[in-house]
């Protein structure tokens, strides 16, 4: 499947949490992976008779973010799900769901963290986050060339999976304090 099992756990997870029509956050146009990520959540959902559609939200101003993705929900009263691939689509998702008054309506899940999404993920405000653990992608190497250097050190297997892993209200306020150190 296009994204892998961290898609299907996405779509998964969305589609028990009753989202039948999405909306999927597009944080930079060309990118091949958010394109994967689009359609693998387009897949899970199609497989549930639901349907997504996808929106470019290429900006750098985070009030322009807020007011597209606001007017696409105005513009489809029926999306009850957004999947942001990013915390720079993530957060003006966010802010447009509270000014609308649409937290309660439309679920809202996102890749990777933020200390304010965290927090709203705290709050009940969101569903879930995924956390690709950059930290670890960029450290365990570091520490394998290390070991290796030092005393010709490897590890048993030649793939380290560093995530991703799923952020829920039942673990957010443990990751916080990461995050907000950069450490998450």
């Amino acid at each position: 499947m296009p994204g892998g099992p961290a898609l299907a756990f996405c779509g998964d997870r969305l589609v028990k949490a009753g989202v039948t029509k999405g909306l999927c956050l597009i944080l930079e146009a060309n990118n091949t992976a958010l394109q994967v990520r689009c359609q693998g959540f387009a897949d899970v959902l199609s497989n549930a008779n639901g349907s997504v559609t996808n929106l470019i939200v290429e900006t750098d101003d985070a009030a322009q973010a807020q007011k597209m993705i606001a007017d696409a929900l105005a513009q489809d009263a029926g999306v009850n799900g957004i999947l942001a691939l990013g915390p720079s689509v993530g957060e003006p998702a966010l802010a447009a769901l509270q000014e609308n008054g649409l937290a309660e309506k439309v679920k809202l899940a996102a890749f990777d963290l933020s200390p304010a999404m965290l927090q709203a993920l705290q709050n009940g405000e969101m569903l879930f986050l995924i956390d690709q653990q950059p930290y670890l992608q960029g450290y365990l190497p570091i520490m394998y060339l290390t070991l290796y250097n030092e005393n010709l050190s490897e590890p048993a297997a030649k793939i380290t999976l560093t995530g991703p892993d799923i952020i829920t209200s039942e673990n957010a306020a443990k990751v916080l304090k990461y995050s907000q150190e950069s450490l998450r």
